[in-house]
């Protein structure tokens, strides 16, 4: 598992990524499909972050 200094970092990025999915990936030139993709990666990547932080916290993760 990588060394996390800062656990916290995770836990303010599901926010950001949240406000990326709602406020900016509707303003995206290229139309809906690289809006889906967008919104796929970042929900991907919320998904990363709270697994991490479950298994940083001592839970399995899943």
């Amino acid at each position: 598992m990588p060394e996390i200094p800062e656990p916290a970092i995770l836990r303010r990025s599901v926010p950001i990524l949240h406000h990326f999915i709602t406020e900016v990936v509707p303003d995206l030139e290229g139309g809906e499909p690289l809006r889906a993709l967008a919104r796929t990666l970042m929900h991907d990547e919320i998904e990363r972050h709270r697994e991490l932080l479950g298994r940083l916290q001592g839970g399995t993760g899943t």
